[in-house]
């Protein structure tokens, strides 16, 4: 075995941990930390996965990722409902822009 494939098959493994530790903190989150099952935006979600006060773009992104990861399916039916319920969150701007974006919450049907 060469060098670069050990390297390459270090780097899968790294990246396969980093993906289990931040599905485990963002599974958290909304298991123990939010008992209530309120509503949770990718920023709060990174914050808590990343354990910062001011997460970036790029760690927002990837807790929208889980998060949609976790979710319902494109193609809603009751056996791929997923752990976490989904809706859509739409903001006012001003000057006639729109942001829309996901909140999620556990799902009613999911008891921890």
């Amino acid at each position: 075995m060469n060098i670069a494939s050990q390297s390459s098959s270090k780097g899968k493994e790294l990246s396969q941990r980093i993906r289990a530790i931040s599905e485990k903190r963002l599974l958290d989150l909304f298991i123990h930390k939010n008992p209530h099952k309120r509503w949770v935006n990718s920023r709060a979600a990174a914050s808590w996965i990343y354990e910062t006060n001011i997460p970036d773009a790029q760690q927002i992104s990837c807790a929208e990722a889980l998060m949609a990861k976790f979710g319902p399916a494109r193609t809603y039916a009751q056996n791929n409902a997923g752990l976490l319920d989904k809706k859509r969150f739409q903001q006012e701007m001003g000057d006639g822009v729109i942001y829309l974006s996901y909140v999620y919450r556990l799902s009613e049907q999911t008891s921890p």
